[in-house]
């Protein structure tokens, strides 16, 4: 079995504040640099850990998923499907929902009831 996965080769450098919706996808892929310490940017609000919202920053997520360290860098990501939450606390399934997380340095917020697709990052091998 042959799969022809092809990784991005075009490099697209973010901001701190930079979402899933800013990216140039290539396909369900793309290839990025973080700059450093986004986690003291004020207006970035990461939501989620490992799988997050389009429109949650993706270099603070990666701070929080401890993908990337303080000192930004590159990695890779994925688009994901939103995370279906089970029935708790009262809330119906099926809602997409994405759980609150932390580092060392930096906090990701929880929501529920976020439509659209998702991001995942990793990092690269470089």
């Amino acid at each position: 079995i042959s799969h022809d996965l092809h990784e991005p080769k075009a490099v697209q450098v973010l901001s701190c504040q930079a979402t899933g919706h800013d990216i140039r996808w290539q396909g369900n892929m793309a290839r990025v640099v973080c700059p450093a310490h986004c986690e003291r940017e004020p207006a970035a609000v990461a939501v989620g850990t490992g799988v997050h919202p389009l429109g949650s920053p993706i270099c603070l997520g990666a701070i929080v998923d401890r993908v990337l360290p303080v000192y930004g860098g590159e990695m890779m990501l994925t688009k994901a499907a939103p995370i279906q939450a089970q029935r708790i606390l009262g809330q119906p399934a099926g809602l997409e929902s994405y759980s609150g997380g932390e580092s060392n340095v930096a906090v990701s917020v929880s929501a529920t009831g976020l439509k659209g697709e998702a991001w995942h990052g990793y990092p690269t091998d470089t």
